[in-house]
Parts: structure tokens; C-alpha cells; sequence
């Protein structure tokens, strides 16, 4: 194996020993409620701790979302393809802070980052490309979208996610 090959190689091992991967671990059935419990505890932790940091909270229709392309340098000089969002909300339900009607709120998608681990970053959710007249919980600081969460029109009783779980057999 040629020197690039094997420092892949034990970085990839390393990678799945880390903690990270340890989320990926398959769950005993007994401890399902248990952890499913514990993570709805750090979600709303989360929540809380981040309404304390925007200054604007709010659920709104999303009436409008564009972007502009850019590519900058990162940290190790090499260059990235960023999506620069403008959302327009409407019909607005104000939780915190007081949102002007028009007003655009801003959010950059870094397109080549990859995520690789199982679960999700909290504040990584961000209206979708096809969300328009999609309502969504939006948590804002100076003009910038830390977090949005999609409210569907319908809930259904599974998600997506729950109901492969079930056709696949797995649940």
C-alpha cells in the first residue's frame, strides 16, 4: 500500500472507533425508550438554549427563498462552493423578537461539505430548496438563520423514516 493509501486507511479506522460512530451502534430493544427519552431531553435543551441566543423566533410560511452561488478559499486555502440563501416569511407567528414584513433572512450552504455519522447536527436545519409555502419554525440572529424546523400542514402518524422501518420488516 502506498504511503496516502494507508494514512486513508488508519484515519478511516480511526474515524469508526471514535465516539461519533459509537451513535451508529445498534440499540437493544429495552433500551430504545430510554434513549429515545434522553435524546428528546437534549433536543429541547437545545431548543431552550437556542431561543436564548436569537433574537428572533418565530413560524411563518416561507414565501420566497433564492440563492447566489459563490466560491471562496477555506481555512486550508482550497476552494469551496458556498449557496448563499434570501428567505422571505409570511404569515408570521411571532414567539421572539419582532419580525418585519419583507424582511430577508440569510443562511450559507457550504455544497461541499459532506456529513458522514449517524443522527443529526441540531442546527444544521435549514429550509429546503423546494420549501416555499412549506411553514417552518425559524430561529434568527442578526439577520442570519441559525435553525429552521419544518411543521408539516399534515403530521402524518410515521415518519417517512418510521414507516420504511415498518414495510421493510425492521419494525
Amino acid at each position: 500500500m502506498h504511503k496516502p493509501a494507508r494514512t486513508l486507511a488508519a484515519s478511516l479506522l480511526l474515524l469508526a472507533c471514535s465516539a461519533p460512530a459509537l451513535a451508529c451502534a445498534i440499540v437493544a430493544p429495552e433500551d430504545r425508550p430510554r434513549l429515545q427519552q434522553e435524546s428528546i431531553a437534549r433536543t429541547k435543551a437545545a431548543a431552550l438554549a437556542l431561543k436564548e441566543e436569537a433574537d428572533l423566533v418565530f413560524i411563518g410560511t416561507l414565501k420566497t427563498l433564492s440563492f447566489q452561488r459563490e466560491t471562496a478559499k477555506n481555512e486550508e486555502g482550497r476552494d469551496v462552493v458556498l449557496q448563499k440563501h434570501q428567505a422571505v416569511f409570511e404569515h408570521v407567528q411571532p414567539i421572539k423578537g419582532n419580525y418585519e414584513k419583507g424582511q430577508v433572512l440569510e443562511y450559507t450552504v457550504n455544497k461541499n461539505r459532506i456529513w458522514v455519522g449517524c443522527g443529526y447536527v441540531f442546527r444544521d436545519n435549514v429550509p429546503r430548496e423546494n420549501g416555499a409555502t412549506e411553514q417552518y419554525l425559524v430561529y434568527a440572529r442578526d439577520g442570519k438563520i441559525l435553525r429552521t424546523n419544518h411543521i408539516p400542514r399534515q403530521p402524518q402518524v410515521l415518519s417517512g423514516l418510521e414507516e420504511a422501518l415498518v414495510v421493510r420488516g425492521l419494525d
